[in-house]
């Protein structure tokens, strides 16, 4: 309990102070006039992904207010050659530095051979190589969202909701009887996602309530498996049984809710990223909530990261951020 404080004490602080630090970060007209001139190659695995479109959208739109930065953007269609080609091309067209959220985070060792022949520094987004990847090169950097972070506000708002709608204790059992679907197996964010939301509920001070996981699956991030494995759940009978549904990304929660309203079963359903069409359903009342995963941040983050390795600066240089073990983490927010 005593450990589980410090870290909800963290996760209020990177909550206010978060936002300061990407102000910090972009700076005003002093600071966008001391950005060198640099061009910077961005591949993206595949933006029919909301959350990755956000990404791209955000890399894009960059150079408008930094003129003096180039990038050279990619969307590799969730093709691993494709985007192996297209940072071959980036780097022969000059680019600097070499921002790349993997189709493959397990063929990592691909993108460190094009980069480090080319002598140049690389940004992981979203998707890590792995520790001992990363560390084998002084150039290369991790971004992403605060993953515990996002799983202890999500948990939260769990509770929350749970205190505000005793009817969610269908056998009135004082326990919070709740299913997870989980993100890739041994993906890092959704692992911290997935620990931290259900430790959460059954420990947070004041608000915790027992808790019984009674429903699994890992869902791959994806809205169909995701929709799939709710409507096996409720064919099951489970409907009266599961009384919150936990999802690592707003995508699965969307699959989730497709199938309960198939099956015309209201269970709250809780999401994390805060895309577009999660936001419109928090609105609308169909999804309880979902926690920012604050992607135009993490975007920033990522260019800043790769001018500063390519000045010879370290990645957080200006930015107030901490980079620790070649990772720089970026706080999730309320929606």
């Amino acid at each position: 309990m005593h450990c589980m404080k410090k870290i909800l004490m963290l996760t209020t602080l990177l909550t206010i102070f978060g936002c300061e630090k990407i102000e910090n970060l972009k700076g005003g007209e002093s600071k966008k006039a001391a950005l060198p001139e640099v061009k910077i190659g961005v591949s993206i695995s595949g933006t029919k992904n909301p959350f990755f479109a956000g990404a791209m959208e955000s890399f894009i739109k960059f150079p408008q207010s930094h003129p003096r930065v180039t990038i050279i953007s990619n969307d590799a269609g969730n093709d691993f050659d494709k985007q192996m080609k297209a940072l071959d091309d980036m780097i022969a067209d000059g680019a600097q530095a070499i921002i790349v959220n993997m189709v493959d985070s397990k063929k990592s060792q691909a993108v460190f051979e094009r980069v480090q022949k080319a002598s140049i520094p690389v940004i992981f987004f979203n998707r890590s190589p792995g520790q001992e990847k990363l560390f084998s090169y002084d150039k290369a950097i991790f971004v992403d969202g605060d993953a515990v972070q996002g799983g202890v506000m999500q948990g939260k708002a769990v509770l929350e909701g749970w205190k505000a709608h005793p009817e969610w204790d269908k056998n009135k059992d004082g326990k919070i009887q709740y299913a997870m679907l989980m993100g890739f197996e041994n993906n890092p964010s959704a692992i911290a996602r997935t620990r931290w939301s259900s430790s959460t509920m059954n420990s947070y001070p004041a608000l915790s309530v027992p808790t019984e996981e009674v429903g699994f699956k890992v869902a791959n991030f994806n809205l169909d498996i995701a929709r799939d494995t709710v409507k096996e759940w409720l064919e099951a009978g489970k409907g009266e049984e599961i009384e919150v549904i936990l999802a690592n990304n707003d995508m699965m929660a969307i699959g989730a809710l497709e199938a309960t309203k198939n099956f015309d079963i209201n269970i709250p359903i809780f999401g994390i990223d805060a895309i577009p069409k999660a936001r419109e359903l928090v609105k609308s009342g169909e999804l309880s909530n979902t926690i920012v995963n604050d992607v135009a941040s993490q975007a920033d983050a990522c260019i800043f990261a790769a001018i500063n390795l390519v000045q010879g600066n370290p990645a957080h240089e200006g930015t107030q951020f901490r980079t620790d073990y070649q990772t720089i983490l970026v706080p999730y927010k309320s929606l």
